[in-house]
């Protein structure tokens, strides 16, 4: 299971960062002082952020607290409980054929989505 400095470490590699310039991005955003000696602190599990700094670190990845403390993510109010899923949907947010595909989808019955999941798995 992932810690928070796991998901820190995770999220800050995604953004293609070294430890310096987020502290320096998170100190100019919110007018405070982060230093790359407190994010290796966090992302090593060596302490926990402080409550202000977790809400901070959840804006500035716009993340949920839940995701940063938990890793669950929310989407619509439901949680979802695997990343896998989450990056998925992160993926297809942007891409008009997957809307389209879900509009046309959104309203077959569940004997019409059984036969579109047999369809689906012969492709």
């Amino acid at each position: 299971m992932d810690t928070i400095g796991t998901r820190l470490k995770k999220l800050r590699e995604k953004s293609g960062k070294m430890q310096n310039q987020v502290a320096d991005a998170m100190s100019e955003m919110f007018g405070t002082v982060i230093n790359p000696g407190m994010l290796s602190l966090w992302e090593n599990d060596k302490i926990m952020p402080s409550l202000d700094h977790a809400r901070r670190i959840a804006k500035y990845y716009n993340i949920t607290l839940d995701y940063l403390i938990n890793g669950e993510v929310q989407v619509s109010g439901k949680v979802l409980i695997d990343d896998e899923m989450a990056s998925i949907l992160e993926k297809l947010h942007n891409n008009e054929q997957f809307k389209l595909f879900i509009r046309k989808i959104k309203n077959l019955n569940d004997d019409e989505l059984i036969k579109l999941t047999k369809i689906l798995d012969i492709i």
